[in-house]
């Protein structure tokens, strides 16, 4: 069973945060699933953002100060690096394409780990960071209105590891395509406990993404 915990376990602690990262360590997922973004000065954040700005792959419009304001549990992508033990892997779920380049070096000069996993709608950005980290999982994201064939190919065309797939699209269709083709599932997101056992019993090899790790660990200990 393939636990990932959603932007640290955000249906328990604020996302993205120190605290919600803590909450997910409890329960021992394979990936704790984070955000990054990148701010008006530079600075790489852990931050979902707005969905227009995850599609066009732009930085935030504020500084880190000005966001900081806006929310005081904003963390710092060098926070989390310095602060975690490394025992824990990360999927980082890169919002901010358009400075791919610098986050590779950010991430290389920060001895991030080939244990780590990526993933994002920005297929050119997956294709730098599979090339840059060639051990980690790379999942190409399908958008929300898309659905799952592209991701599919696209994973299939450009050797990455799998796909990330809303929920809404989960069936056997793009399951067994993704078995044909030796690809990965993470479907995202999950919280309710009696869905959160129906897709992991019937579609036994997919990642489940989740806010909620405690309800899955109450289903399915480790």
């Amino acid at each position: 069973m393939s636990l990932v915990s959603h932007r640290g376990a955000s249906g328990l602690a604020y996302e993205n945060s120190s605290d919600s990262i803590n909450e997910a360590k409890k329960y021992q997922p394979v990936y704790i699933e984070v955000d990054i973004h990148c701010t008006a000065d530079n600075v790489f954040i852990m931050h979902h953002g707005d969905i227009k700005q995850t599609y066009s792959g732009s930085r935030r419009p504020e500084t880190y100060a000005e966001l900081k304001k806006q929310i005081p549990k904003l963390l710092k992508l060098e926070d989390l690096l310095k602060q975690d033990d490394h025992a824990h892997a990360f999927m980082f779920d890169v919002k901010c394409a358009a400075d791919i380049d610098d986050l590779i070096l950010f991430l290389q000069s920060h001895g991030v780990s080939s244990s780590v996993g990526f993933t994002s709608p920005h297929e050119e950005a997956l294709v730098k960071l599979k090339k840059s980290f060639p051990n980690a999982i790379t999942l190409i994201a399908q958008k929300y209105q898309a659905g799952p064939i592209r991701a599919i190919e696209l994973a299939r065309d450009k050797n990455f590891s799998g796909i990330s797939l809303n929920k809404w699209w989960l069936g056997p269709l793009p399951y067994f395509l993704c078995k044909y083709y030796k690809k990965q599932i993470m479907v995202y997101t999950i919280d309710h406990k009696f869905w959160q056992w129906w897709a992991q019993t019937l579609f036994l090899d997919i990642m489940l993404c989740t806010n909620r790790p405690d309800l899955y660990r109450e289903i399915f200990p480790k």
